[in-house]
């Protein structure tokens, strides 16, 4: 397993395009080939010693071999290169970057880092069409907001970090512009407004600090949050409680 995690470290570190997207198709097949013990834990709740899945684990838990610290280089090189990338590696990058968060939850500490959580954020700025430079194809930014839950997941300081870098904002600012379009693509816009409802609920969620150093915020706190990009907030609140009594 470590010669594998070495690979990708190492194609991770190149600045050729190329090797970035080979870094991210190797990660995939890593992940897929785990995926049997994956579900094996579910299964059993225990996972056995000296398997590749605890090789892999134990190597995120060393900087080193952390892929998804290494991973950050790929979606700068992303940004920069922008009009020449591979938009289905760059989702298949995301859909990895969601499972090695659930495998490794220690890796979200890897977005306490501004400038980590910002390379990703960026991508939430970009409108979904028009005559700007940059576009982001709906289907691409419902899966950065997926990612963006991922990265939230029980970990108060990247909420923090996200909320100080305008991400859900820009979450809800979406929701707020997307369009009444002609088929198929309003069924898209649709597929998006649904993902940003489970974004908020989510992120609505009551806060449970588990030190006393971690801020936590309301509901309440953080509706007056979204306020101001958004005035239908107290509506919208109205209408997520509803739907949260459906579950």
């Amino acid at each position: 397993m470590e010669q594998d995690i070495t690979e990708v470290v190492e194609l991770l570190s190149s600045d050729k395009m190329s090797d970035l997207e080979q870094a991210v198709l190797k990660l995939n097949d890593i992940l897929l080939e785990l995926l049997p013990l994956i579900k094996g834990i579910r299964q059993s709740g225990a996972i056995q010693q000296h398997n590749r899945l605890s090789d892999f684990l134990a190597l995120q838990d060393d900087f080193e071999f952390n892929i998804v610290s290494h991973l950050i280089h790929y979606y700068k090189k992303c940004w920069d290169t922008f009009e020449s990338i591979d938009q289905e590696i760059l989702l298949l990058s995301n859909r990895a970057l969601q499972g090695l968060l659930l495998l490794h939850p220690g890796s979200r500490k890897v977005f306490h880092r501004r400038s980590n959580m910002l390379t990703l954020i960026n991508f939430l700025r970009l409108p979904n069409e028009g005559e700007e430079e940059k576009t982001l194809p709906v289907k691409v930014t419902i899966s950065f907001i997926s990612t963006a839950i991922h990265v939230l997941l029980k970990d108060l300081k990247n909420v923090r970090v996200f909320e100080e870098n305008e991400g859900c904002m820009l979450i809800i600012g979406k929701l707020s512009k997307s369009p009444g379009v002609s088929l198929p693509q309003s069924n898209m816009h649709q597929d998006l407004n649904f993902k940003i409802i489970e974004f908020l609920i989510f992120y609505m969620t009551e806060e449970h600090s588990i030190s006393s150093s971690q801020e936590v915020r309301s509901s309440s706190e953080k509706a007056e949050l979204l306020r101001p990009c958004f005035a239908e907030i107290d509506s919208l609140m109205e209408n997520i409680n509803s739907l949260k009594n459906l579950y």
